[in-house]
């Protein structure tokens, strides 16, 4: 699946999706889902683990995607995807020893892909 193909779109209503979430947290200014629905697998050909909607009175704000790591490589080689889609590099950043992040701006959103690499886990969020 590609970016452009993403059943979520920022600013969508939460009734989308209603009977595919199961809340995860309520926090006081936003509500916090996971998409249990299995049709949404891959994305730019890298295997989904879990996808996490955030959304404020109702309107999704923030898509949070877990990726699985099958190699040392697979950060590197979702990020170079990111870069074909996007057209153009990426903004780099080193949040601390334990985070490493790259961002875009593309179709007035915001695309942070993120190393944890001391949970070995890879994220894109789009906000």
């Amino acid at each position: 699946m590609d970016l452009e193909d993403l059943p979520f779109k920022i600013g969508m209503q939460y009734e989308n999706w209603e009977f595919d979430l199961e809340p995860v947290e309520f926090a006081e200014y936003y509500d916090k889902y996971i998409y249990i629905k299995s049709d949404f697998s891959e994305l730019l050909g890298f295997s989904v683990v879990a996808s996490y909607l955030y959304f404020k009175l109702d309107i999704l704000f923030k898509i949070e995607i877990f990726f699985k790591i099958d190699s040392a490589l697979t950060y590197h080689l979702l990020a170079q995807k990111l870069r074909e889609s996007f057209n153009e590099g990426s903004k780099v950043s080193i949040v601390n020893n334990k985070l490493f992040e790259q961002f875009w701006l593309y179709k007035g959103a915001k695309f942070y892909l993120r190393n944890y690499q001391k949970q070995k886990l890879i994220s894109l969020i789009i906000k």
